[in-house]
């Protein structure tokens, strides 16, 4: 099979933008609550103190540790467009749940769902690129 070398490159520029949007779009809701809560923390109406919400950034990322090792290996098993597709869905649709409803079992089920929602970016990018990439050329490519 003779592929010209013009299309492979148009692939791999596609994809390369297609994940970097990708990786972009996890920092939307990624970053939502660490921005957010400055201004909670000065509504004195607001239930949350500010050892709360410390201990709700904590409980999010031993959610996303948990689902780095769980993620990378469903991205094998199940391709990586579905879960990395699955949990920019879940991630958006946790960032809702808690900008809409503000009690903290919400906040507790969200920042759960958003760190194993958010965990499955990385692995499943990495192994997408990999896939469309050579390995002598994956460190220029990764590194930009």
């Amino acid at each position: 099979m003779n592929i010209p070398m013009g299309s492979i490159k148009r692939w791999r520029v596609q994809i390369f933008a297609i994940t970097w949007l990708a990786y972009a779009a996890f920092y939307f809701t990624r970053k939502a609550f660490s921005v957010a809560k400055l201004g909670i923390g000065d509504d004195p109406s607001f239930p949350l103190d500010k050892m709360t919400m410390a201990n709700l950034d904590g409980l999010y990322l031993a959610a996303y540790a948990v689902g780095q090792f769980t993620w990378g290996m469903l991205a094998d098993r199940f391709g990586p467009r579905v879960v990395v597709l699955g949990g920019l869905l879940i991630s958006a649709g946790a960032a809702l749940v808690m900008g809409t409803f503000a009690t903290l079992p919400i906040f507790v089920t969200c920042m759960l769902v958003q760190g194993l929602a958010q965990s499955t970016g990385w692995s499943g990018l990495c192994k997408n690129l990999g896939s469309f990439f050579p390995a002598q050329q994956r460190g220029r490519v990764l590194g930009r």
